[in-house]
């Protein structure tokens, strides 16, 4: 099941990158130097809600649909030539990360990460509910 925020998610917001299904990373090509951004650039596709409901809950779809890619946004990215309509979707312009790249954005996730999680048991426990929740994702 996808979480509900997905439907709510700011249009206009950018995906920054995007984690491919075999672990390579992308980069949108915005925010890349000219050469680098042109140098295996691809457009991929989101998929809309229920195209993504329906792509999460069949592993027959995901196999047929072969590589895809999560983005920061959430949202689930294919290839052009895996969709009939592409008219009003989403589209992300990524390039592979570099192994330099790649190391330094995870790094910088995690970081990221940690303080979101440390700041949500500050706020937790700030509110009275006493010990660190079991779960913090609905």
């Amino acid at each position: 099941m996808i979480p509900q925020s997905f439907a709510r998610l700011d249009p206009r917001f950018r995906t920054a990158y995007a984690h491919r299904s075999d672990g390579r990373l992308y980069v949108e090509s915005f925010y890349l130097r000219e050469p680098e951004s042109r140098e295996a650039a691809s457009a991929w596709y989101a998929l809309t809600y229920r195209e993504s409901e329906r792509f999460l809950e069949d592993l027959a779809e995901r196999l047929r649909g072969g590589l895809y890619l999560v983005g920061s946004d959430h949202r689930i990215y294919v290839p052009g030539d895996k969709l009939t309509h592409l008219h009003r979707r989403r589209v992300f312009h990524g390039s592979p990360a570099s192994e330099e790249l790649a190391a330094l954005l995870i790094e910088e996730i995690h970081k990221i990460a940690s303080e979101v999680v440390s700041l949500a048991l500050i706020e937790w426990r700030a509110l009275g509910r006493g010990g660190t929740p079991v779960r913090l994702l609905p």
